[in-house]
């Protein structure tokens, strides 16, 4: 070999040698899951300092971050380069690695983001670099807007083509409200009443129209000729009914069952104008007045067959209409409106080199750029007060854009900004017409930029196919008037008009990249299709949810295909939509005709299991109908599994539930004419959520919601955004404004909210102060202990006064607990002086609170009800001395009182778990978590539930308040699942699972758990089973944190070997029956084998 050749492999052996030894000192330490505020390369931020975070895994237990580099360039070229132009963080000596503060460069408007992030390992080992991820900001500044509101201010349509035809005031002013003759005129017993009014029809006369316009007090149910036409709830509003298909020759009967709500008397009524017209002329006008029947019971099937004259009786008349307390009805028609179409066509000169599209379309839209929909988005943009926030859409639409025309279009619907209902059930607030703002900023290779921007000069129209859309009754969608490629270049729209100018929302243009978007998650094929009545078909999908159908079919221009959607179905199998109350749930699609035709409406959505199909030409089939369901597109963070059946389908039902109900805002229900973020329910619920939903931003952003509701005396609303203006100023449902924020920062590290709320929290406080008692307690309550189990089946609410729990007792108790939660946070943000004010008047309220409320005779608080005596034990208010007397109290009154079932409502039910087991009576928590027969979750199981009811008794309760998707009556159940039955626990002084303990509770006759959670440092999982004398455990940590563990005591091993030997595993003490020890990441399998010589 020659001297050259060999000094060559002598170089290669020690280039190899060199790259051997850099690979062997490089960390085993992966950096991935890269996230900006939280989310994956988000579009348009208006955060100017974001948050940056990042996940680590490794082989090697015990791993853990030293320190991080962060880079963060203006392109990835130079990111690719390891330079940081807009930030270089240097080697930052810290375990940190979720919710890095940006600390660049000030970041402008339009500012593109490229970041990539390295770590050192628990060794000062450096890891390779992380995979590049991105980040955009948004429009920072109102000057950066140069686009224009524009819509349509006046409809081109008469109100007769946008669904039920109105009746004039003036024939309404000839009907009465009429009842049945009991009772004082306004105060009448609770109950189903019954009423009919027949009349007769001439041979001959060719029916052209025939409706009834109705309401009542609570609803009604209608049948025209023993055909049920369908049901209304609320007197704020009327609704009309069609049946001319259904008058015949001779004696014609229109039949109503009307239920009067409640559990003591109170008004109810009945009010009703039918018309019938014919060809001739001829129009019988029938409004609600003597010739009316009523009577107080029926046989099945009344309106049916023919009914025994002898069983009807006089109608009351009880006075006119627009007579107190009802007032003047309105009807749901006038609040549909047409979608608005609007387009432009630009010409672009050159190739695009990057394009994007700042859009809000408001209440909802859809953009499209040559013809296609831009997005995966569904109902943008998210739901706010638009007095205060005006949410926009980024878009990167570079790739839809070419050299040549485009053409820009976008349709609009209605949303909450026009409201769906302005009364219905209670006065709604209403913003403007619909109205869009778009500006496409279009960058070229020279540097030029062009923009396209939304003003006077683009085209406008509402003759589309979307007739009329809202939330709550659906959409109308007309297939003979599509418009064609409407949304592409050179489309003749001579008969369009020019686009008019629209007043600027109040509220000021925000980013709506806070939060993650709605999209459609996942397609549902149905279960069942049955064919109830000639023509009318429902498709039973076998799970209730939030979204909508996509329709296939084929037939006739002109045929109308009807889809209504409810919850529930009655007893014969046809749709019960009693529940839904004014929201008419129902979709209709007119078909153009000429071939097979695919509709899937754009601007509604509904909660439901069950869809009606009417007017299908032909007999539909599986493939008829798809379901999509829609929701705020959270990650999912945990799942569930253990030995007992029936806990495994409640929390399968509770996460249909709450994702059914995250609708940009966490909403009371999904299908129901309501449909709002009540806050009561989620003052504890919401830490249950988080272990099944990251659902971070989306609380962030509601927290935003309540302090823009906030009023100037500092009362929290009820409601946020507060479309209804419920300002009750209680202590129990404004509480969730206090304690979300804590349990953000629990739950993921977050002190954002904490710090941001403060201030209103502050003044919320102070105004409570002020509503104080001379005793120091205070009685600020309007629902009590919403829904407790009631003693009979149909009633709402309970007329017991033991199940019910004193309104000075939620109040105050809720009032002390806040103040701990002040003081809390003012140690957070460093305000000693103000955390030691709150402390000592949360114990002042705590003196108080005893000194008042307790019963030294009988041991215990308020009236007994166990809600009486969970709160002060979850709170800590119940003195030493007390604790076990009162800890006796409630555990006897649930075995005893209500045979070891719930007492609790919306209430006490978000602590009454981890009270019960926190205390020792894990055993009879369980009991309480797997009963099967009423009041349970499990009852709602054996009936077929497959989300969380509104009522224990959802199954037979009054129809009038009777959602079945309300996630509230969960209580902390999940919160229990996975803190106490799998264990997995977040520590308080080390906030976002940095640290963490594991503490599995194994109640008698439980024998395994399997739960899985993602924290924001990777997941953390607890799988435990046992037998007679093996406790078998597997855990997983992730790496960059740390737990503390409870191990069963006995015969202990780790992967086999004995646990003083186990890698990774540090021994702390023994007590209590368990064995504790420290642990860093990893994967460990732990056994524990009862030891029959020692004690447990």
């Amino acid at each position: 070999m020659s001297i050259p050749s060999l000094l060559a492999l002598v170089s290669v052996a020690m280039i190899m040698t060199v790259l051997t030894s850099v690979a062997s000192a490089q960390a085993d330490l992966a950096l991935t899951y890269l996230r900006c505020e939280y989310q994956e390369n988000p579009l348009g931020l208006d955060e100017t300092s974001p948050r940056l975070s990042w996940q680590l895994t490794s082989r090697v237990r015990g791993q853990a971050q030293t320190a991080y580099r962060v880079l963060v360039a203006c392109t990835p070229e130079e990111l690719e380069q390891d330079r940081g132009d807009l930030w270089d963080s240097g080697k930052i000596v810290s375990r940190q690695s979720v919710g890095v503060t940006y600390a660049g460069k000030p970041l402008a408007s339009r500012q593109k983001c490229y970041w990539k992030v390295m770590a050192w390992d628990k060794d000062d080992q450096p890891s390779a670099w992380s995979t590049p991820a991105a980040w955009s900001m948004g429009l920072l500044k109102t000057s950066d807007w140069q686009a224009e509101w524009i819509g349509m201010e006046r409809a081109s349509v008469d109100a007769d083509e946008l669904g039920d035809k109105p009746f004039e005031q003036a024939q309404l002013a000839e009907a009465n409200w009429v009842w049945h003759t009991e009772g004082e005129q306004l105060d009448v017993p609770p109950g189903v009443r019954f009423f009919r009014r027949q009349f007769e029809w001439p041979e001959g006369e060719r029916v052209t129209h025939a409706s009834i316009c109705l309401t009542a007090d609570d609803s009604l149910r209608l049948w025209f000729n023993g055909e049920r036409l369908g049901d209304h709830f609320g007197h704020t509003s009327t609704r009309v009914f069609e049946f001319g298909a259904l008058v015949h020759a001779g004696t014609n009967t229109i039949a109503i069952e009307v239920n009067n709500g409640g559990e003591a008397p109170n008004p109810a009524g009945l009010m009703a104008v039918a018309v019938v017209e014919s060809d001739s002329g001829r129009r019988d006008v029938m409004v609600t007045d003597p010739q009316w029947e009523s009577a107080a019971s029926m046989p099945e099937d009344w309106q049916e067959q023919e009914t025994d004259d002898e069983l009807w009786g006089e109608v009351r008349i009880i006075g006119p209409y627009g007579m107190a307390p009802w007032g003047q009805a309105t009807s749901s028609a006038r609040r549909r409106i047409p979608a608005v179409y609007l387009r432009n066509e630009v010409n672009l000169d050159r190739p695009v080199v990057r394009a994007t599209a700042y859009v809000c379309g408001l209440g909802y839209y859809r953009l499209h750029v040559n013809g296609q929909k831009v997005g995966d988005h569904e109902l943008d943009p998210i739901l706010r007060d638009y007095s205060k926030q005006v949410p926009y859409v980024t878009y990167d639409v570079t790739h839809a854009l070419h050299k040549g025309t485009n053409a820009i279009g976008a349709v609009l619907g209605a949303g909450r900004y026009f409201a769906p209902h302005t009364s219905v059930p209670v006065p709604t607030r209403d913003f403007g017409k619909p109205s869009l703002l778009l500006q496409i900023e279009v960058e070229y290779e020279d540097g030029l930029r062009q923009m396209i921007l939304s003003n006077p000069d683009w085209r406008v129209t509402d003759n589309g196919p979307i007739r009329n859309n809202n939330d709550y009754d659906g959409e109308y969608y007309d297939a003979r008037r599509d418009l064609g490629p409407w949304a592409q270049a050179d489309y003749d729209d001579e008969s369009w008009q020019a686009a008019d100018r629209m007043k600027r929302p109040d509220g000021q243009l925000t980013s709506a990249s806070l939060m993650q978007p709605m999209r459609v998650t996942q397609v549902i094929d149905p279960v069942s299709i049955t064919e109830v009545k000639d023509g009318v078909y429902i498709y039973d999908f076998g799970q209730n949810f939030v979204g909508r159908c996509s329709l296939k079919v084929e037939g006739p221009a002109g045929t109308g295909v009807q889809m209504r959607f409810a919850e529930k179905l009655y007893p014969d199998g046809t749709l019960d939509m009693r529940n839904l109350r004014a929201a008419e749930c129902t979709d209709t699609y007119i078909l153009r005709g000429g071939g097979p035709e695919q509709y899937t409406p754009s601007f509604t959505y509904h909660g439901f299991r069950y869809v009606e199909i009417t007017g299908y030409p032909g007999k539909p089939t599986e493939q008829t109908l798809r379901g999509e369901v829609i929701h705020t597109d959270l990650p999912i963070t945990g799942v569930f599994d253990c030995s007992n059946e029936v806990i495994n389908q409640v929390v399968r039902n509770a996460r249909w539930g709450i994702r059914g109900n995250y609708l940009s805002i966490p909403t009371d229900c999904p299908q129901r004419d309501e449909r709002h973020g009540w806050l009561g329910d989620r003052t504890a619920e919401q830490l249950g959520e988080t272990y099944l939903f990251n659902n971070l931003l989306l609380y962030e952003k509601w927290m935003g919601d309540i302090r823009d509701a906030q009023n100037a005396e500092g009362v929290v609303p009820d409601v946020a955004p507060n479309y209804w203006e419920f300002y009750s100023g209680n202590v129990t449902w404004p509480a969730a404004f206090v304690v979300i924020p804590g349990t953000l920062h629990q739950q993921y590290g977050e002190l954002r909210s904490v710090e941001q709320c403060y201030p209103s929290l502050v003044k919320w406080i102070d105004y409570l102060r002020a509503q104080k008692d001379d005793d120091g307690t205070i009685d600020r309550d309007r629902y009590g202990d919403w829904c407790c189990p009631p003693e009979s089946e149909e009633l709402i609410h309970s007329q017991q006064e033991w199940r019910k729990t004193p309104g000075r007792l939620l109040a105050t108790s809720y009032y002390y607990m806040c103040l701990r939660e002040m003081a809390r946070y003012a140690d957070l943000l460093d305000r000693t002086e103000e955390a030691k004010a709150y402390r000592a008047e949360a114990e002042a309220v705590r003196n108080a609170f005893n000194a008042t409320l307790f019963d030294e005779q009988t041991g215990c608080y308020g009236n007994g009800s166990q809600t009486s005596q969970v709160l002060p034990l979850a709170f800590g208010m119940v003195p030493d001395e007390r604790r076990e007397r009162v800890l006796d109290y409630l555990t006897s009154h649930i075995r005893e009182k209500t045979d070891s079932h719930l007492g609790t409502g919306l209430i006490g039910g978000q602590w009454l778990m981890r009270t019960l087991t926190e205390n020792g009576h894990v055993d009879l928590a369980y009991t309480l978590a797997t009963n099967s027969d009423y009041p349970s979750w499990g009852y709602m199981v054996e009936r077929g539930a497959t989300t969380i009811w509104e009522l224990w008794n959802g199954d037979t309760a009054n129809p009038a308040m009777n959602s079945s998707n309300h996630v509230m009556l969960l209580g902390d159940l999940v919160i229990w699942c996975f803190e106490d039955l799998a264990g997995i626990r977040p520590d308080p002084a080390y906030p976002g699972f940095e640290h963490f303990e594991l503490r599995p509770h194994a109640p008698e006759g439980l024998t395994h758990v399997n739960a899985q959670h993602q924290t924001p440092y990777g997941d953390v999982m607890s799988h435990w089973q046992r037998d007679a004398a093996v406790f078998s455990w597997e855990i997983s940590v992730p790496v960059n944190t740390t737990a503390t563990i409870h191990i069963p005591a006995g015969l202990i091993t780790e992967s086999d070997k004995p646990l003083a030997a186990a890698s990774g595993v540090v021994i702390r003490k023994k007590q209590e029956g368990y064995v504790t020890c420290t642990i860093g990441s990893g994967r460990y399998y732990f056994q524990s084998v009862a030891d029959p010589s020692q004690e447990p």
